[in-house]
């Protein structure tokens, strides 16, 4: 099994790059934060405020998003900052690239747009306010490129006598890296999504025009940072500092995460190249 860190593929099966920030939320802060990220979409738009979308999260009364905390983090607004996708609610951040819409071009680009958005952020709310961020790659291994991903992957798995590779099946499992760091891995073998209705096509014409359903195997990693146990167990290290620490240290498990899954055979029919 290959400890190399990949630097690009000429075939990525990278579909969705997203990074989120989640704080102690508060009722209607969404509409209070999207004041704070205005000046910087106008500067693009030569002073005008260009169109943002409201989304589900504005629906909610605070009686009921006390009931559900959950609530609390669906998004409220969404819109374009630079290349990114933006989209904020109550109680987070998210940031993300996509494959047709604004493709990833790497973790030191974005990694510029998440220091970006804290910017903005930590204009409205103290660090301390911070719960947890993350890191979520999601992979699409398409059919009409390989017709059989699960081979692609280092997997076995079997309920009694039942090989679960010759099924269909969604799995999704936890696994703790260290004591502020969970990894969260989704697994489909066969997935379909509808690319014409993302909601960033109201902003941005695609790139690569998609067909109107992408379908292929779905592999999710999603490394989450708790940043109160984090500080808790770095005291003496400056928390802006910290952050940026622990913002690589994410990518770095999550790279580690995706090529370990992968056969070398894939890798290499994947145009790896490494660093």
């Amino acid at each position: 099994m290959t400890t190399r860190i990949p630097s690009h593929f000429d075939n990525s099966p990278l579909f969705e790059a997203i990074f989120e920030v989640r704080f102690l939320p508060e009722f209607s802060f969404a509409s209070k934060l999207l004041g704070f990220f205005l000046p910087n979409i106008m500067k693009m738009h030569d002073g005008s405020i260009p169109p943002f979308q409201p989304q589900d999260g504005l629906n909610f009364p605070k009686e009921l998003k006390d009931q559900d905390k959950n609530l609390y983090y669906l998004p409220s607004f969404k819109f374009v900052l630079e290349d990114i996708s933006v989209t904020i609610s109550d109680g987070s951040v998210t940031i993300s690239q996509d494959k047709f819409y604004f493709p990833y071009q790497g973790w030191s680009i974005f990694r510029q747009h998440i220091a970006k958005t804290m910017d903005v952020l930590l204009q409205a709310i103290e660090f301390s306010k911070i719960e947890r961020f993350s890191l979520k790659y999601v992979d699409i291994l398409e059919h009409k490129v390989v017709e059989d991903g699960l081979a692609f992957l280092n997997f076995k798995a079997h309920l009694g006598q039942t090989d679960l590779s010759k099924t269909i099946f969604n799995l999704q499992f936890e696994q703790k890296i260290e004591s502020d760091i969970v990894v969260v891995t989704q697994l489909a073998p066969s997935v379909t999504m509808d690319i014409q209705q993302n909601a960033l096509s109201v902003f941005k014409k695609a790139t690569t025009p998609p067909s109107s359903k992408l379908k292929g195997l779905l592999l999710t990693t999603d490394t989450i940072c708790f940043f109160p146990r984090t500080v808790e167990a770095y005291r003496d290290e400056g928390i802006d500092i910290l952050f940026d620490k622990r913002l690589d240290h994410l990518h770095t498990i999550s790279k580690e995460k995706f090529m370990h899954s992968f056969t070398e055979q894939a890798l290499e029919s994947l145009g790896v190249h490494y660093e």
